[in-house]
């Protein structure tokens, strides 16, 4: 069972074949340059929960303005609806 598409696996298995070749991926080696790299070509695969994270983890550092905070909020709020 995999919890990918086909297009997933097959970008995948021509670097699988690329780093035989030779050529290596930074993010065959690291887990979050594979994240960065799966948001890059293939988006977030849950933007509500997503959403949810961002606002859980949102705060407002002492050198931000308020209305940055409130832009960031309602950005994230509105992907909840």
């Amino acid at each position: 069972m995999t919890y990918v598409s086909r297009v997933v696996q097959d970008w995948f298995q021509v670097a699988l074949e690329q780093k035989n070749q030779g050529v290596h991926y930074a993010w065959l080696y690291s887990w979050s340059s594979f994240v960065k790299e799966m948001h890059t070509y293939f988006g977030i695969p849950d933007i509500i929960m997503e959403a949810a994270h961002s606002l859980d983890h949102l705060c407002m550092n002492s050198d931000n303005r308020i209305a940055n905070y409130n832009v960031a909020f309602l950005q994230y709020s509105a992907e909840l609806q």
